[in-house]
């Protein structure tokens, strides 16, 4: 199929409201339009010096076989909901994205998804050795920035959220299951349900750099 890229992008681009923000969710499966995504999100980061203006959140969702299917990245009110299994080719933006001193990318579960073989099998899929350059935990930048030992090994994004100072809201997704991640197409809820975790991170990402830069 030969669909325009702008039609490809309004077909693919859904608003949520998630943890009471308006959140712009592009669910992606071309490779030239996760490319185009990215180099305008990077452009427009670089625009701004500060760290805070230059955070991505980072998620992986995985098949039964421990097989990455999603990788979702959220900045600012966009998340980005790669499906890698349908990408006829890598994305070099992301591929460049990853490689790039210029950006940082949090997750609670960052150290566990890089020491994985989750890492091992992104570097196939995009091409790229390792799955994030510049990737920090969420429990060691709170322990850091405030000041607090006990947070350093923590991945419960409750208990994160908490320390920094931000609400979250529990999604209220009536009878809605976990999909399966490897699905072309998704319902409203079920993109909800994919970038909870992810736009979560980003927020007390944020906030925590807020604390920095204030």
């Amino acid at each position: 199929m030969n669909i325009p890229l702008s039609l490809l992008s309004s077909m693919s681009t859904c608003q949520v409201q998630i943890h009471g923000v308006c959140v712009k969710a592009h669910l992606i499966d071309h490779a030239a339009l996760v490319d185009s995504h990215i180099a305008q999100t990077k452009t427009s980061m670089k625009s701004c010096s500060l760290w805070r203006s230059r955070l991505f959140s980072l998620d992986v969702k995985t098949d039964e076989n421990n097989v990455p299917q999603l990788l979702i990245l959220c900045a600012g009110t966009q998340c980005f909901i790669i499906q890698l299994g349908y990408l006829e080719s890598y994305p070099y933006n992301l591929s460049d994205l990853f490689s790039q001193e210029d950006f940082c990318f949090v997750s609670a579960r960052m150290s566990l998804i890089l020491r994985s073989s989750i890492t091992f099998k992104l570097g196939q899929i995009l091409k790229i050795g390792a799955a994030c350059k510049n990737g920090i935990d969420l429990g060691y930048m709170a322990a850091r920035v405030l000041k607090n030992p006990d947070l350093i090994q923590e991945r419960s994004l409750e208990k994160l959220a908490e320390a920094a100072g931000v609400t979250l809201k529990q999604p209220t997704l009536f009878g809605t299951k976990t999909p399966a991640w490897s699905a072309r197409v998704f319902t409203a809820e079920q993109i909800k349900l994919a970038i909870h975790d992810a736009y979560a991170e980003y927020l007390i990402g944020f906030k925590l750099l807020e604390k920095i830069y204030c």
